[in-house]
């Protein structure tokens, strides 16, 4: 099975879209990532597809929430991929708990 055949049937098992319609919301996002803003690329120049581009959704739900790089999505899910737990990380950040004295 070709490399665009595989994407096409994960686009539509795991979210229920077609390719078409990933590009118009990545389109809709000027081709970049929901949450950071950074410039997200669907191929390199030599032609190998980079896993830079995901599609970011609701675990629960199952809704759709927007084209991630996947620096982003990987952040989100590994802080639990709850706004609790995305809050819970500014938090620390904000205020850092090492001290020196």
């Amino acid at each position: 099975m070709c490399q665009g055949c595989n994407r096409r049937e994960k686009l539509q098992r795991a979210y229920g879209i077609t390719p078409e319609e990933f590009l118009v919301q990545l389109e809709i996002q000027d081709g970049k990532c929901a949450c950071c803003g950074k410039q997200m690329l669907l191929t390199y120049e030599d032609g190998r597809h980079p896993d830079k581009a995901v599609v970011d959704h609701n675990h629960d739900t199952g809704e759709l929430r927007g084209i991630l790089c996947n620096s982003c999505n990987r952040a989100i899910g590994g802080l639990g991929d709850t706004v609790e737990g995305v809050r819970k990380a500014l938090t620390y950040l904000e205020n850092p708990v090492w001290r020196t004295t």
